[in-house]
């Protein structure tokens, strides 16, 4: 593997960490933690020869179900649903009445 061996051990611990990370979130994004390990594990056994019939479609196949899972978990987490932009309520005045919208150039 030559000059790639060096980087074996980081790249392993991340990969695990992030697998380990996505199973916080719940069994949606564990799946896809899971699967996006196996799916490096695939690549990492190319770079070091090997090879077998099928692999690298196996390799894309669990890639993009992975990143589909963690995308998708992570989309619904409760965490990311406080980010979504509140719904924009109308202007009061301080007795409670509405205000009048601004005029705007595009009305006609």
């Amino acid at each position: 593997m030559g000059l790639l061996a060096r980087a074996v051990a980081p790249c392993s611990a991340a990969l695990v960490t992030m697998a380990a990370t996505a199973c916080v979130t719940g069994p949606k994004a564990a799946r896809g933690g899971v699967l996006f390990l196996g799916s490096d594990l695939l690549v990492g056994l190319g770079a070091a020869g090997a090879e077998f019939a099928g692999r690298q479609v196996l390799v894309t196949a669990t890639y993009v179900v992975a990143q589909f899972l963690l995308v998708d978990a992570c989309a619904r987490a409760p965490a990311a649903q406080g980010t979504a932009r509140p719904a924009r309520r109308s202007p009061r005045t301080s007795d409670g009445s509405l205000r009048k919208p601004a005029s705007s150039q595009c009305e006609s």
